[in-house]
């Protein structure tokens, strides 16, 4: 079996998640919001404001259950 992904461009707000003990971060985007699957330290940080282009990662859950996990590939701030 092949990984299933669907890369997408996303602008939101990024914010440190309150399940999990907060160790997990999201990207809010309208009404959606995105676990983010990335270490970078220029990313993580509470209300910074970002465009995202990642792949949905359609073959994978996390114990957060926020949304869908957005593996990220590279960002810019906005």
């Amino acid at each position: 079996m092949g990984s299933k992904s669907k890369t997408k461009v996303i602008q939101g707000t990024v914010k440190k998640s309150t399940m999990a003990g907060g160790a997990a971060w999201e990207l809010h985007s309208g009404d959606t919001v995105y676990e983010l699957e990335s270490n970078d330290k220029a990313l993580l940080k509470e209300g910074l404001k970002v465009e995202v282009e990642g792949d949905i990662a359609a073959d994978q859950v996390s114990i957060t259950m926020t949304g869908p996990i957005l593996r990220v590939k590279k960002f810019k701030v906005v």
